[in-house]
């Protein structure tokens, strides 16, 4: 009642705290007097099993009209955290004669912070599992919501279980996502067994636990359908997606120390203005041509406070991010001008437009329909992350859109292969003044390209019919 935990939670509106221990069942009668409902949180104890047991008992007592309770997908294996622990607890659930639901849940994506100071500090996750061995996590934030669903209305969740999971992945991919959210290279680190169990008990995990939780590593290696499964439970329950991982780590990214370096390729208007937000933003910036010093590089450096210019080459060394900002009919020369293998691994935005010259209609591309530049660039670099941003719009309005006279903002189209270097991009693109509502992912991959890039066409033929280019695209939502 007197933690600090406590005093935050009795702050929130229509919050009473009030003691209840598990471990004195005394206390647990008047926390269920006059509940509708209850949710258990099976506590992280040697003794959970004893402990739950008595709190769905005290549940039942005092008349509770439905209880939720945190489960785990393994309650029904041979296991520390299965069958041993958990298992019962469902039994016991399930006899006790109050309606309830289990809520089976996997590891948590947030369990990614106790790699906080390994992924900030040395650039590296470390794990005993096979770095291509996948697990389906969820953040616990997804669990809350989903409870609290039950919770307001537990009508129809009468004596179900649900499992509650979100997409699979695997450890190499987790690093990889950090790698494009953090703008610096993370990797996943395996390690033997033994060292990760003692890493764990020297971090004051009792052994118990500990055991428990190389088991389900374990199973993780072993590719069990248990801790890898689909499961469209947590939609059905609060009619949304859960979130993915690579979202979740764009969100947390700042805590995790972001890199604010970003490498510009081209020296034109859209690199030019391009230069100038993400400066003003913080960013540390390095724009490249075919040669450091030529007279346009020269140029923008006196004319943009704070850029750094070099190389192609050098541009690419600067930053994890790189952006390519070159007319069409140079971008495979200048990728290989700048080396196909100095890309590799990096997060590429493509904000370039596949033109190709004017004819009857308008602006015409050398690409489209079955195509796409989005598609050539990600082919001539397949071992980067390419992503589709910027090509709808004017280079003076790609940084901080402002909104129109009526109050309506632009709509910014992304797309790439690399869900965690799209996440990547739209977390940028928040940084720089898109909010997230106004930031539109394309499905297909980098193949959407084939659609968002017409825009462009669009977006020019305006300009040339109106004589202006202070204009963007914004998608109307009906209700």
């Amino acid at each position: 009642m007197k933690s600090a935990k406590a005093q935050e939670l009795a702050k929130l509106p229509g919050v009473t705290v009030i003691n209840a221990d598990m471990s004195q069942p005394a206390t647990l009668a008047s926390a269920f007097e006059g509940c509708d409902a209850a949710f258990l949180v099976t506590p992280g104890d040697a003794k959970r099993k004893e402990l739950t047991c008595a709190a769905i008992d005290a549940a039942k007592e005092a008349k509770v009209g439905h209880i939720v309770i945190i489960s785990v997908l393994t309650a029904e294996v041979p296991s520390i955290f299965g069958a041993t622990q958990i298992g019962p607890i469902e039994a016991h659930a399930k006899s006790a004669g109050v309606p309830y639901t289990l809520l089976r849940c996997p590891i948590f994506i947030d369990n990614t912070w106790g790699s906080k100071g390994s992924i900030e500090g040395q650039g590296c996750m470390y794990g005993p599992n096979r770095p291509d061995a996948k697990f389906s996590p969820i953040a616990v934030a997804d669990i809350a919501e989903a409870a609290s669903v039950i919770l307001r209305n537990p009508k129809g969740h009468a004596n179900q279980t649900y499992n509650l999971v979100t997409k699979a992945y695997s450890n190499a991919e987790l690093a990889r996502h950090f790698t494009h959210a953090l703008n610096k290279e993370v990797k996943y680190v395996q390690v033997p067994y033994e060292a990760a169990k003692k890493s764990f008990m020297d971090s004051g995990f009792p052994e118990w636990q500990v055991d428990g939780i190389m088991e389900l590593f374990k199973m993780f290696d072993a590719d069990s359908k248990v801790t890898n499964m689909e499961s469209g439970d947590f939609k059905k329950i609060t009619g949304r997606n859960p979130i993915q991982v690579q979202d979740w780590i764009a969100q947390v990214a700042p805590a995790f120390g972001v890199v604010k370096k970003i490498g510009i390729l081209g020296t034109g208007d859209v690199g030019k203005h391009l230069s100038i937000g993400l400066i003003k933003h913080g960013y540390d910036v390095m724009i490249g041509s075919r040669d450091g010093k030529s007279a346009s590089c020269v140029k923008l450096a006196d004319e943009v406070k704070g850029l750094k210019t070099g190389t192609f080459t050098e541009a690419l060394a600067h930053a994890h991010t790189v952006i390519l900002a070159i007319g069409w009919a140079n971008v495979q020369d200048v990728i290989k001008a700048a080396g196909v293998d100095n890309f590799k691994g990096k997060l590429v935005i493509d904000a370039t437009n596949p033109i190709k010259g004017f004819g009857p209609a308008g602006l015409e591309f050398a690409v489209g329909h079955s195509s796409s530049a989005g598609e050539q660039v990600q082919g001539w670099l397949p071992h980067s992350s390419v992503v589709k941003c910027w090509n709808m719009i004017g280079h003076l309005f790609m940084i901080d859109p402002p909104a129109d006279p009526t109050g309506r903002r632009p709509d910014m189209w992304i797309c790439g292969n690399d869900e965690g270097a799209v996440a990547a991009v739209k977390s940028l693109l928040g940084q720089l003044g898109w909010p997230g509502d106004h930031v539109i992912v394309g499905n297909g991959g980098i193949v959407a390209s084939r659609w968002i890039e017409p825009f462009c066409q669009a977006w020019v033929n305006y300009g040339l019919l109106y004589g202006t280019w202070k204009h963007a695209f914004a998608l109307l939502r009906f209700q």
